[in-house]
């Protein structure tokens, strides 16, 4: 009975044996591995091009054991774009000498802003100005006029485009009327071959003005549509994890109450027709 024991005990040592051999082969697998993927890295690197960047995803795959890897040549997470003017598309500064050339050809500079922002080109269409009724979310012939030249321009770019809608702090429903005007603007927008996923409409009521509604003039300088132009296409990183993209909605401060003057985005000339 004893030397059974003992028979078994060496039994097991040499399974132990066996194991720890089979261990060391696991760790230097894995050490031939991954320097494979570290001098794939460091070859791509020298010179990236599409084929590279493939086996650099095809590497990390093989060593990590990643179905998809999310390294791309930008180093941006899969299906991103980058947030800059593409070299095909015009750039802001083109942008918005056209739409400014198209307001004094037709004399509605007194009707419409454009100007560049750290965010692209915003252009700014007083409701008043293009015959907007009272409460009305109907969009009128003359603001048609406009976005048909506003979608003659964009329609050769994908950046994303932001329309915001603003009234003053008369009505009793401004957070209807200024969403509605803004969807509206985004629809017909759509309708001259914007596409609709480039788009988002916000409403903000009376609740980000320009100026103090102190006066009829000063309201009327509220009450407006504001067609933001980003810098680039909408980023997918914005559905990603709950991620929210900084300064992705304009900062609402209150109005400070200072005499009219030429400031940016905001025309001082008298709102008369």
């Amino acid at each position: 009975m004893a030397g059974k024991k003992k028979r078994g005990d060496h039994g097991g040592g040499g399974g132990h044996d066996a194991a720890g051999g089979l261990r060391w082969l696991l760790t230097y697998t894995d050490m031939v591995t991954l320097l494979l993927a570290l001098f794939i890295v460091m070859w791509a690197q020298s010179s990236p091009d599409q084929s590279k960047t493939a086996a650099v995803q095809q590497a990390f795959s093989l060593a990590f054991g990643f179905a998809q890897p999310a390294l791309v040549a930008s180093g941006a997470a899969s299906g991103s774009k980058p947030m800059v003017f593409q070299d095909s598309a015009p750039p802001k500064d083109l942008i918005k000498e056209k739409m400014r050339k198209f307001l004094l050809e037709q004399r509605l500079d007194q009707a419409v802003n454009v100007h560049l922002n750290e965010r692209g080109v915003l252009i700014r269409i007083y409701a008043d100005k293009v015959k907007f009724e009272p409460g009305s979310t109907e969009i009128p012939a003359l603001y048609k006029k406009i976005l048909d030249k506003v979608a003659e321009i964009l329609e050769t770019t994908d950046n994303a485009i932001e329309v915001n809608g603003y009234t003053d702090d008369t009505g009793s429903d401004n957070w209807r009327v200024s969403a509605l005007r803004a969807v509206n603007t985004v629809k017909y927008l759509a309708s001259k071959n914007i596409a609709p996923e480039r788009m988002s409409a916000t409403g903000y009521g009376e609740y980000a003005p320009l100026v103090p509604n102190s006066d009829s003039v000063r309201r009327s300088m509220n009450r407006r549509i504001d067609i933001q132009v980003l810098k680039g296409p909408l980023l997918e990183e914005l559905q990603d994890q709950g991620e929210v993209r900084d300064n992705y909605n304009p900062v609402v401060q209150p109005a400070q109450d200072q005499p009219l003057s030429p400031v940016e985005g905001v025309s001082p000339k008298p709102l008369t027709f």
